[in-house]
């Protein structure tokens, strides 16, 4: 053995007595005299030898005393050396306990120990009691993970891997009180060296976060609040315009230029302003609510050379367009409506920045497992400063009451959603180019044709009712209409046979998500399709299609090829 000094307690003597051997290993000491605190006591070693298996002990004057209990007496007396150590020991020990106690964060120390399969709790102070609802004797010699549900694995792996981690780690997860209610937790986490005996220790602070997550989220909607106030001005400074060319080109089409050569363009410049109305509306729907509508998949090719004339119209007679598409078709998962708004954004940005005239590029090219929209234009471009925060709400370097400072942050939006990213690249100038990657996506099915062409039309409002009946008309479709879920339902009962329903979400009477559940008891293979104005209610129904309002003819003729009977 390689112990410098030992001390023997022996049975029946209160004192210490202090015995020293020397370094390296035991040798016999034979009637020694040493002196301890208060008493001359002789001891005599006879011998040292192993009494048990991975047990040592000392022959001491013919009684067996264990090993163990020599070392303890040995760190005892040591301490009785140095005057006083005994006492600070115990103060340090007084005011760490009351320090932890005073914690108003949770202090959890974890030991994975080598003879233990996982983690185990082996201490825990007051304050993680008041966190979790868990006695801190219920807690020892836990796992952590009594404080996630066991539909929250992802949680559960995120706590025990920092907790094994030789790095510090800070996170935060939800956790779950001992009563079942959840509670947002902060983690910090820090590995301390354990004794030689191979003993991992982790001591994480616990931090409630639930009342700043609360604050938070107040000061976010009051954020919200705030930001309608900024977007007032622009928004209604574009929807004026927008009121004036319907209203002004409807006065004129119910005259006598409703007659004339003028008609036809009259007719196009209100397509055009509810067309604008509706990606306006959809961008601040897109930045009020960032949820993905109703993705499908999407020739990207197809869209671009779609959008070409609107965008020649939105960038004006002075500025060159030239969009350049794969001959082949390229599909990507996406929103058509909210994939054209994006461009449109990109577009009107591209105007704005070559106001004396310019060049506007449109250019789609497809990888094996991306797709890439590249705008460019040839405009003043950008400094380093204003290039760092386009994508903020917001920002414009635009004058008052135009714009709204939304538009990339939308484009930036719409790409994430899609799985994709946004990069760009300019300089004053030297022009702005745009590039969104997205993922690109196998074509669909072909969609499901068949002899039985009979629709059912559920729609409170008489004027959408009107537009969607003309429009399933123009498609073949035999339309029969109800003005509110309650019709429906009667009609369907009554023992309509329908091979699709088109049907808005929210109506009187029944919602169109319960119309649509019905439907499907009574015809199993029907098809449905939701239209709603709320992009936040999309009923959960296999195979369905959603149509966010406004919609263009085009758009509910591919909804309604899209949609599927739960047997496809």
């Amino acid at each position: 053995m390689n112990l410098s000094a030992l001390a023997l307690v022996l049975a029946g003597l209160a004192p210490l007595a202090h015995l020293c051997a020397r370094a390296g290993r035991w040798h016999p000491v034979i009637g020694r005299t040493f002196r301890g605190a208060s008493v001359v006591v002789t001891v005599c070693v006879l011998t040292a030898a192993w009494a048990g298996p991975g047990v040592p002990y000392l022959t001491v004057t013919g009684a067996v005393v264990p090993l163990a209990l020599v070392g303890a007496a040995f760190d005892r007396a040591s301490r009785e050396r140095r005057p006083g150590a005994d006492q600070q020991h115990r103060d340090r020990l007084r005011l760490l306990d009351a320090a932890l106690g005073a914690s108003r964060d949770g202090v959890l120390v974890t030991a994975a120990r080598p003879t233990v399969v996982g983690l185990q709790i082996v201490y825990a102070n007051p304050a993680f009691e008041r966190l979790t609802g868990y006695g801190i004797d219920e807690a020892l010699g836990q796992s952590p993970s009594m404080l996630y549900a066991e539909d929250c694995e992802a949680d559960r792996e995120k706590v025990r891997a920092a907790l094994r981690s030789d790095a510090p780690g800070r996170f935060e997860v939800p956790a779950r009180r001992k009563d079942g209610t959840e509670v947002c937790v902060e983690w910090d986490v820090v590995p301390v060296p354990g004794p030689p005996d191979g003993c991992e220790y982790r001591v994480a602070v616990l931090r409630d976060t639930t009342e700043r997550r609360r604050l938070e989220e107040q000061l976010r909607n009051a954020a919200k609040l705030e930001a309608v106030g900024r977007l007032a001005a622009g928004v209604a400074h574009d929807f004026n315009n927008l009121l004036t060319v319907i209203g002004g080109s409807a006065a004129l089409l119910d005259g006598p230029a409703g007659r004339g050569p003028n008609a036809a363009r009259l007719v196009g410049e209100v397509r055009f302003a509810a067309e604008r109305g509706q990606w306006l509306v959809r961008q601040l729907l897109t930045f009020a609510r960032p949820q993905a509508a109703g993705r499908e998949p999407l020739d990207l090719g197809r869209v671009a050379s779609d959008l070409a004339p609107i965008l020649a119209r939105v960038v004006g007679p002075a500025i060159e367009t030239d969009v350049d598409t794969p001959a082949e078709p390229v599909f990507v998962l996406a929103d058509r409506g909210e994939l054209e708004q994006a461009l449109l954004n990109l577009a009107t940005n591209a105007r704005d920045a070559m106001p004396g005239g310019g060049r506007l590029a449109l250019r789609v090219r497809a990888g094996a497992d991306w797709v890439r929209v590249a705008v460019t234009d040839t405009g003043s471009g950008m400094p380093p400063e204003v290039r760092e925060r386009i994508f903020e709400p917001f920002f414009t370097t635009k004058g008052p009451d135009v714009g709204t400072g939304l538009g990339l942050t939308t484009v930036k939006q719409v790409a994430e959603r899609c799985g994709g990213r946004i990069a760009v690249e300019s300089a004053p100038g030297r022009g702005t180019t745009f590039d969104i990657d997205l993922p690109r996506c196998p074509a669909p099915a072909p969609a499901p044709t068949g002899t039985s062409r009979t629709v059912l039309l559920a729609e409170d409002e008489p004027g959408v009712r009107a537009l969607a009946r003309l429009i399933l008309q123009g498609q073949g479709y035999n339309v029969t209409e109800a003005a509110d879920g309650a019709e429906a339902l009667k009609l369907l009962e009554g023992g309509g046979a329908f091979d699709l329903l088109v049907t808005d979400v929210r109506m009187p009477g029944a919602d169109g998500g319960r119309v649509a559940a019905r439907a499907r008891e009574l015809l199993p293979a029907v098809r449905v399709v939701f239209m709603s104005g709320f992009t936040d209610t999309e009923p959960a129904v296999p195979g369905s299609v959603f149509l966010p309002k406004p919609f263009p003819p085009a758009a509910l003729a591919r909804a309604t090829q899209h949609a599927r009977s739960p047997h496809n």
